[in-house]
Order: C-alpha cells, then sequence, then structure tokens
C-alpha cells in the first residue's frame, strides 16, 4: 500500500509539478532576456556618451589649434614687418651718405613710430581641455540600481494535505508509515 500511494502522488504530483518547471524556465528566459536587452540599452548609451565626449574634445583641440596657428600668422606677419623696418634703417645708416640718411629722416621717423606701436598681443587664451570623472560611487550606485529581482514566493499544496486526502480515500484507518525520498514519515488518517 505505501509504495501504491507514493506512486498515486507522483502521478498527481508530476503534470503540476511539470507545468511549473516549464513556467520557472520561461519566467527565468524572459528575466534573462530582460536583463539582455535593458544592459544593451544602456551599453549603447554609454557608447553614444563616449562618442559625445570623444568629439567634444576633438573640437575643443581643433578650436584651440586654430587659435595658436592663427596668433603664430599674426607673429609672423609682426616680425616680418618689424625686421623689415629695421633692415631699412640699419642699411641707411651703414651703406647711405649724410645726404641719404637726412632725406630719408621722416621715412625713418615714421617707420620707428610704426615699430614702437606694433600692438604684439602675444598672449593667446589658454584652455584647459581636462576631463572630470564623475565619482566612482556613484557610478557603482547606477549599475547596482539597473534592475532587481521580483521573486515570489507561493506555498505549493503542502504533500502531508496530499497524502491525507488520497489515505482517506483507501480503506483502512489508523498511522501509515511511507517513505519519501528515503526519509520516513507518519501518514495519519482522519476517520475515527
Amino acid at each position: 500500500m505505501p509504495s501504491s500511494l507514493n506512486s498515486n502522488l507522483l502521478t498527481r504530483a508530476s503534470p503540476s509539478s511539470r507545468t511549473r518547471n516549464m513556467r520557472m524556465k520561461e519566467q527565468a528566459k524572459k528575466a534573462q532576456n530582460d536583463i539582455k536587452t535593458m544592459i544593451e540599452r544602456v551599453m549603447k548609451s554609454i557608447k553614444s556618451r563616449e562618442q559625445h565626449l570623444l568629439n567634444t574634445v576633438e573640437q575643443m583641440k581643433a578650436a584651440s589649434v586654430s587659435q595658436l596657428e592663427s596668433k603664430r600668422e599674426e607673429l609672423t606677419v609682426a616680425m616680418q614687418s618689424t625686421q623689415a623696418g629695421c633692415d631699412f634703417v640699419a642699411n641707411l645708416l651703414n651703406d647711405g651718405s649724410d645726404v641719404d640718411i637726412l632725406g630719408m629722416e621722416a621715412q625713418i621717423y615714421e617707420r620707428m613710430e610704426e615699430l614702437k606701436n606694433v600692438d604684439l598681443d602675444i598672449g593667446v587664451k589658454r584652455k584647459n581641455i581636462e576631463f572630470q570623472k564623475v565619482n566612482e560611487t556613484i557610478i557603482t550606485t547606477f549599475i547596482d540600481g539597473l534592475g532587481k529581482f521580483v521573486v515570489e514566493t507561493y506555498n505549493a499544496q503542502p504533500i502531508k494535505e496530499m497524502r491525507e486526502r488520497t489515505s482517506t480515500g483507501h480503506a483502512g484507518s489508523g498511522s501509515k508509515a511511507a517513505t519519501s525520498h528515503g526519509r520516513a514519515m507518519s501518514l495519519v488518517s482522519s476517520q475515527p
């Protein structure tokens, strides 16, 4: 009788167990897919942000280099003009006669005034390109908060109740002994 009781319980529990097992596998698969989809979206957003930051750095660098190039050209032109003025005066003083020098006096003063009034702004507005990292605790907290599991625990029909119902359907009364997975179990009949 105990083996028929166990087989009866297994027969009843088997379809229900298979259904629960299938549902559990489907839920696990759905949870895995949801996790993968969410992580892919987050990774795509992170990659997009990375590209934006890299492009911004590149634009800042290009603007700074362009400003430096412009300033270099401006200084080159100013240097050439200054050098030409100095060469003109030096050649006149070395190679010219007193009459030549006195004849060019107005032009020499004009040239010297130009050189004196040259406004050489050699300063460049320097831009530091420095990236301020976010506190890693914020990132860790964000990552940890990406999702959580909701586990619903429910009580399946207790085996003891199933056995009691099964044993009441069979003839006999009193206490019956059965084994479940090698453990001794006591079944009590509700009949007087």
